[in-house]
């Protein structure tokens, strides 16, 4: 499936156009639903934008981002002329794009928006120098954007969407004297990997500039965002392009502020997600 999706793919700036254009349809639904008062949470945008994407270069498709259940219709449709979709690939393929490819990538630009609400100062750094890039080079360039990045990974850092994910021993292993079988199942602790204190100086807080050194952005592959070994998410270099697009297109379209200053952490058991984020999306002028 990834292999025939790379061949119907016309090129990374293909890629693009299509993330900027779910972005900039997800930012229309935040200016709409989110500039009053009361602000909105907008997670289910996120989760209806990234899947809007994942349709797109998938199946060619985009669908009305209000109305995510066309991406099941869409699946049902092309199961009536092929045999091979039955239920449970049909089944299959909307939990996985729900599950693997949206609402992580949704949970994390949602954790992004929170953090950076309550830090007005890094929003209108961040805005700085996404103006800057535009000005230089028409566009928001990765390369440009240092301290942007900074900030992203700090926001993955101190808020990782997946705590825990199930592997299996393959060989019998010995970790600080202790046998683990082959077969047995590991489960490994994200969150305790990235506040770990010996790895990162006071974890808890928030530090925008963690890993922006000299005005230059420091890539740590401590944290570990999508998994580490073999086994890591098979979608990451997609997933950080949305991050990067969407994140930065909000930053430049509007102004965050919260109205409760509490937080949260909503009951879960894989994905950390905070249990009532409302943010306002005040629109720059």
């Amino acid at each position: 499936m990834w292999y025939q999706t790379q061949q119907k793919l016309t090129g990374k700036n293909r890629m693009r156009e299509i993330i900027e254009q779910s972005s900039s349809t997800v930012n229309g639904i935040l200016f709409r639903n989110g500039s009053g008062p009361k602000g909105m949470d907008p997670k289910q945008a996120f989760v209806n934008g990234t899947v809007n994407v994942v349709s797109e270069f998938s199946f060619g498709l985009t669908f009305d981002i209000d109305d995510p259940s066309m991406l099941q219709n869409m699946m049902l449709i092309a199961a009536e002329t092929e045999p091979g979709l039955g239920f449970d690939v049909v089944a299959g393929t909307v939990f996985a794009t729900y599950a693997g490819a949206s609402d992580t990538l949704a949970n994390q630009l949602h954790w992004f928006c929170i953090t950076l609400a309550d830090h007005p100062d890094v929003q209108e750094k961040i805005h700085a120098e996404l103006v800057a890039s535009l000005e230089s080079e028409n566009e928001i360039k990765k390369d440009k954007c240092p301290f942007t990045r900074s900030v992203l990974l700090e926001v993955q850092r101190l808020n990782p969407v997946i705590d825990t994910l199930i592997h299996r021993s393959s060989a019998d292993s010995v970790v600080d004297d202790v046998l683990i079988e082959k077969g047995s199942t590991i489960q490994g602790s994200t969150y305790a990997v990235l506040h770990n204190p010996q790895l990162f100086p006071e974890p808890e807080l928030f530090k925008a500039d963690r890993f922006y050194k000299e005005g230059e952005f420091v890539n740590d592959i401590r944290v570990i965002a999508f998994g580490l070994g073999l086994r890591n998410c098979i979608g990451k270099q997609i997933a950080a392009d949305q991050y990067f697009i969407f994140a930065t297109n909000i930053i430049r379209d509007f102004r965050l502020s919260r109205s409760s200053k509490s937080l949260q952490i909503a009951k879960h058991r894989f994905v950390r997600m905070p249990k009532c984020g409302n943010v306002r999306f005040i629109k720059r002028e």
